[in-house]
C-alpha cells in the first residue's frame, strides 16, 4: 500500500470531503428547488387560469340574472327588476374589466372585450328601453287610461240616456260604439302584454267600426244634449287612437330592445362566454398535462441526482477515511512494535507532506532516541564489563604479587637468601614494593 500523500494535509481532506458533500446537497436542493418551482409555477398558473373560469362563470350568471331582471321590467315594469338590474351592473362590469386585465391570451382577452362592448350595448339597449317604457307607462296610465274612462263613461250616459228617451237607433248605435270601445281597451290590455303587429290591426279594424258608430250618430241624432256626448266622442276617440299608437310605438321599441337587439347581443355574448371557458378549460387541460409531466421528470431527474449523489459521497467519503485511516493504522502498528521494544521496525508514511507524514516524523525521533539510548546502554555495560575484568585482573596479578612475596619472605626466614622477585611486569607500587622485597633480602 503507497504511503505517498497527495498534496493535501488530512485538515484539507476533511474539509474538502464536507465541502463535496455540501456540494452535493446543494446540487440536491437546486434540482429540488427547480422541481417545486416549475410545479408552483404551473400550480399557481392553474388556480389562476381556474380563478379566470371562475370569473367568466359568474360574469354568465350575473348576465343571466340581468336579462332575466330586464324581461321582467319589461314585460311587467317591475320596478325590484329595474333596481336589481342596477345592483348588477356595477358588478359585472367590474367582473369584466377585471377577467379582461387578469387574461393574458389574446384570443381570451378579445373575446372578453367584445363581451364588455356587448355588455354596455345591452345596459345602452335596456337603459333606452326603461326610458320607453316609462313613456308608454305615462302614455297608457296617465293620458290613455282617462280617456278611455272618459269615452266609455260618455258613451254609457248616451246609451241610458237614448233608452230614457225611447230612441231606440241612437241606443243600438250607442251600444255598438261603446262595445267597439270595450274591444278597444281589451286590444290595449293585450297589446301591453303582448306586443305583436296582429293586436294593433285587430285593434285598428275595431277602431274604424267604432269611427262608423260614431259617424252614423254624428249623421243621423237630432237632440242637442246626445250630439254633445257624440261630438265628444268623436273628438276624443281620435286622440284615444293616437294616444294608443304611441303607446304602441313605445312597446314595440321596448320589445324590438328587449326581445331582439339585447337578446341578440346576449346570444352572442353567451356564445363568447361559452368559447372563452372552453379555451380557458383546453388550457387548463394542456396546463394540468404539462405539470403533472414537469412534476415527474423533476421527481425522475431528482432521484436519479440524489442517488448519484449519495453514491459520490460514500466513494469519497470511503477514499478520504482509507487515505487517513490506513496510514494512521500502519503507525499504530509501528509505534505498538517499538513500544514492545522492536527498535529495528520501519517508520511508515516518512516521505507524507501532511499531518500524519508529520507524525511519523516524530515518531522516527523516538526510535532514533531508542535506539541511541540501547547503543548507550550497551556501551556503558561493555565499560563497566571491561573495568571489572581489569580490576579482577588486577587483583589477581596482586594476589599473585602477594603470594610471591610471600613466598621469598618464607624462603628468607628459612634462610634461603638466594630467591628474588620477579620485578618484570611490574610497576608503580607493587614494583617498589617487590624491589624493597629484594633490597631487604
Amino acid at each position: 500500500m503507497s504511503t505517498k500523500s497527495s498534496g493535501l494535509t488530512v485538515k484539507g481532506r476533511i474539509y474538502g470531503g464536507f465541502l463535496l458533500i455540501l456540494v452535493f446537497l446543494a446540487a440536491v436542493a437546486t434540482v429540488s428547488f427547480l422541481g417545486f418551482s416549475s410545479a408552483e409555477k404551473g400550480t399557481n398558473e392553474l388556480a389562476f387560469v381556474s380563478g379566470a373560469t371562475l370569473r367568466v362563470s359568474q360574469i354568465e350568471r350575473e348576465v343571466v340574472g340581468l336579462r332575466r331582471n330586464a324581461l321582467l321590467y319589461a314585460e311587467k315594469g317591475d320596478k325590484k327588476a329595474l333596481d336589481r338590474i342596477h345592483e348588477l351592473e356595477p358588478a359585472l362590469r367590474k367582473n369584466l374589466k377585471d377577467a379582461i386585465t387578469a387574461t393574458v391570451s389574446a384570443e381570451r382577452k378579445a373575446n372578453l372585450e367584445r363581451m364588455s362592448q356587448l355588455f354596455e350595448q345591452y345596459m345602452s339597449n335596456l337603459n333606452r328601453a326603461a326610458e320607453q317604457t316609462n313613456r308608454r307607462d305615462e302614455v297608457y296610465n296617465t293620458r290613455l287610461v282617462p280617456i278611455a274612462n272618459e269615452l266609455t263613461k260618455t258613451l254609457s250616459g248616451l246609451l241610458d240616456s237614448a233608452l230614457t228617451a225611447h230612441d231606440m237607433d241612437t241606443a243600438a248605435m250607442a251600444g255598438k260604439a261603446q262595445e267597439q270601445m270595450l274591444l278597444m281597451r281589451i286590444q290595449a290590455l293585450r297589446f301591453v302584454d303582448n306586443p305583436v303587429q296582429s293586436v294593433i290591426d285587430v285593434y285598428k279594424d275595431q277602431f274604424v267600426v267604432a269611427t262608423r258608430f260614431i259617424k252614423t250618430l254624428s249623421d243621423t241624432e237630432k237632440d242637442a244634449e246626445h250630439r254633445k256626448a257624440i261630438d265628444f266622442v268623436r273628438d276624443n276617440l281620435s286622440n284615444y287612437d293616437r294616444l294608443f299608437l304611441e303607446m304602441a310605438q313605445y312597446t314595440m321599441q321596448v320589445d324590438t330592445l328587449v326581445n331582439k337587439d339585447n337578446a341578440a347581443l346576449a346570444a352572442e355574448f353567451a356564445e363568447l362566454a361559452a368559447k372563452t371557458k372552453a379555451s380557458q378549460q383546453t388550457y387548463m387541460d394542456e396546463l394540468e398535462h404539462d405539470t403533472l409531466n414537469t412534476v415527474a421528470a423533476q421527481k425522475l431527474t431528482a432521484s436519479i441526482v440524489s442517488v448519484i449523489a449519495i453514491g459520490l459521497g460514500l466513494l469519497f467519503a470511503w477514499l478520504i477515511a482509507r487515505s487517513i485511516i490506513s496510514p494512521i493504522n500502519a503507525m499504530t502498528g509501528a509505534m505498538g512494535e517499538l513500544a514492545s521494544g522492536r527498535l529495528d521496525v520501519t517508520v511508515p508514511a516518512l516521505d507524507r507532506t501532511d499531518e500524519i507524514g508529520q507524525m511519523a516524523q516524530a515518531v522516527q525521533v523516538f526510535k532514533q532516541n531508542a535506539v541511541d539510548k540501547t547503543r548507550m546502554e550497551e556501551q556503558q555495560r561493555a565499560r563497566e564489563e571491561a573495568e571489572r575484568q581489569a580490576e579482577a585482573a588486577q587483583r589477581a596479578r596482586e594476589a599473585a604479587i602477594v603470594a610471591e612475596v610471600a613466598e621469598v619472605a618464607k624462603a628468607a626466614s628459612e634462610g634461603d637468601l638466594d630467591r628474588r622477585i620477579d620485578l618484570a611486569g611490574k610497576d608503580g607500587f607493587l614494583l617498589n614494593l617487590c624491589e624493597g622485597v629484594n633490597n631487604l633480602v
